[in-house]
């Protein structure tokens, strides 16, 4: 098992180099991440066991108006698998340590 979960660990990390995108401030999913979220829901029915966790995340400067906007986005994959067939996840609706740096280093590219 712990073989399989690397090998799909690996596949999913390569379709996640394409992210799924969303609408700006909203999550409805935009241009191809439906596609995206199909092809994780392709490497998952083969290995449904396997573990996922599903993180929203939202560039908004303010960490506290972020969290609404990545918890729905969150929620909104884990509908969209659950359609799909996968078994429940629990998302969990927020940015890793160090967004904040990187939404800043972000802003200053634009």
């Amino acid at each position: 098992l712990v073989w399989t979960e690397r090998v799909v660990r690996e596949r999913l990390e390569r379709i996640l180099l394409r992210p799924i995108a969303f609408e700006v401030d909203k999550v409805e999913m935009a241009g191809t991440g439906g596609e995206v979220v199909d092809e994780i829901m392709a490497a998952l029915k083969e290995h449904p066991t396997v573990p996922l966790k599903i993180e929203g995340h939202s560039t908004h400067p303010n960490a506290h108006f972020a969290t609404v906007p990545s918890k729905g986005r969150a929620d909104s994959v884990k509908a969209t698998l659950q359609a799909a067939g996968r078994p429940p996840a629990a998302p969990t609706g927020r940015a890793p340590r160090g967004a904040a740096a990187r939404i800043q280093r972000s802003r200053r590219r634009w």
